[in-house]
């Protein structure tokens, strides 16, 4: 396996364009080819390892807090934006429950830093761009941040981060908790959220990944679809299955939140998917072609009433940007600044943070086939 890997790149491998895209980038769900690609990210976990075992940001935060706190970044899998009814013109009502939550705010114009998970996620959780990818191997994420400033940091395996080849990205977490549902993940969230003062959760769904067969029986409100009606030829097969796992989602997302907000707690969850998806009347897919559907996606932030009087300014600043185009760079930075925890000049990138008054719109990149591509051109 390690012959496709050229020994004196080894040390070298830091970004998904540093191999030649037509070997992996442009074949990741292809199944000849993924081996390869989980050597590749195997180096380059055991490189990344070397590299951050003693990395700190040394943050702090600006403002204590003697109330009760509890964060949440919930990765979301394969949701694109156009079937969302958030976004207010999708016909179908798939997120009705997020539709009545008063204190979420919905960005109708963010960006996917890539078309497959295993790019988008690092990006999301880590101060990596397309351009700066190194950063996924030389610091560590996000979990990191909320260790230096005395949170319990919990990572619910579930999706990418239930694999072995991905622990780089919550190294340095108190607690990893394996689950094998969706469901079981907000279980955890409940049990968690009232066991600690100061908590900081991160997890990744199955959500809408391919076969779109992820939801129960009570949501399946769209059909004739690739979960029950195997074997029925129908245009709509494979989008009525998609649309009852985002219904599904919506539930469990709404569930959370609930209970979130009964705690009294100051708080706030960051739901944002790892990429989109293209569906035919046939199939499913993501990462070859990457159009629009598969890069633009639904980023949510959700917070209690609690958290309104810790940091009014924030909401207020969110507010003026669910129109702004923004994208996976923005991530890292906004939950640092909606929980006022304050990076080092040399790490703090406050004109991203779109809670800030300083917020500035940059360039949208992303990673395609192991390419740049800017998508504000």
């Amino acid at each position: 396996m390690l012959g496709v890997i050229p020994f004196e790149k080894i040390n070298d491998i830091h970004t998904f364009h540093d191999v030649k895209s037509s070997i992996f980038d442009n074949t990741l769900t292809t199944p000849p080819m993924n081996i390869a690609h989980l050597t590749k990210i195997t180096i380059r976990k055991i490189h990344r390892s070397m590299q951050t075992n003693d990395f700190v940001f040394n943050s702090t935060r600006t403002k204590q807090v003697n109330n009760k706190e509890i964060y949440v970044l919930a990765i979301g899998e394969s949701v694109r934006y156009a079937n969302c009814s958030l976004n207010g013109t999708y016909p179908r009502k798939t997120m009705p429950s997020l539709e009545c939550q008063s204190n979420l705010i919905f960005f109708h114009n963010y960006y996917s830093g890539g078309c497959s998970t295993s790019i988008s996620v690092p990006m999301i959780v880590t101060r990596a761009t397309a351009e700066e990818n190194s950063l996924i191997y030389q610091e560590r994420s996000i979990v990191q941040v909320f260790n230096e400033n005395d949170f319990t940091t919990v990572v619910i395996k579930r999706g990418i981060l239930s694999q072995i080849s991905s622990a780089f990205l919550y190294q340095g977490v108190d607690y990893t908790v394996d689950v094998s549902s969706d469901a079981e993940v907000f279980q955890k969230i409940d049990s968690l959220s009232k066991e600690h003062e100061k908590l900081f959760v991160m997890f990744q769904l199955q959500g809408s990944h391919f076969y779109y067969d992820n939801f129960p029986e009570e949501f399946n409100k769209w059909s004739p679809n690739c979960k029950y009606d195997k074997g029925v030829e129908s245009d709509s097969l494979y989008i009525n299955g998609y649309d009852n796992t985002i219904l599904y989602t919506d539930y469990l997302l709404n569930s959370m939140l609930d209970s979130l907000e009964k705690q009294d707690a100051i708080a706030a969850v960051w739901y944002v998917s790892d990429h989109g998806q293209t569906i035919t009347a046939t199939q499913g897919w993501h990462g070859s072609v990457c159009d629009e559907n598969e890069y633009h996606v639904p980023l949510c932030i959700w917070y209690s009433d609690e958290y309104k009087l810790y940091n009014e300014n924030a909401i207020k600043q969110l507010g003026n940007h669910i129109h702004t185009p923004i994208n996976s760079d923005n991530i890292f930075y906004t939950i640092c600044g909606m929980t006022h925890i304050e990076l080092p000049k040399s790490y703090a990138h406050e004109k991203w943070d779109i809670s800030s008054d300083q917020f500035e719109v940059h360039p949208r990149k992303i990673i395609v086939a192991g390419q740049i591509r800017n998508l504000d051109e």
